[in-house]
């Protein structure tokens, strides 16, 4: 019987964890991949500079 309790506990923590880590790894694919401004420069910057300011890259031109 406590084997069962232990299980119930990690399908607990999967069940909040998981939303909660996908959440944050699909803002940052978003931001640093599909973004108007998303750039190699940008994602460098981000993980790289303590003082990471998103204006500082401007939105790709794209021809209409």
């Amino acid at each position: 019987m406590h084997g069962s309790v232990h299980y119930v506990g990690d399908v607990q923590q999967m069940y909040w964890l998981g939303p909660l880590v996908g959440g944050v790894l699909a803002g940052l694919l978003y931001e640093l991949v599909f973004a108007a401004n998303a750039s190699k420069d940008k994602t460098k910057g981000f993980f790289t500079k303590p003082d990471y300011d998103d204006s500082a890259f401007a939105a790709a031109e794209v021809p209409v």
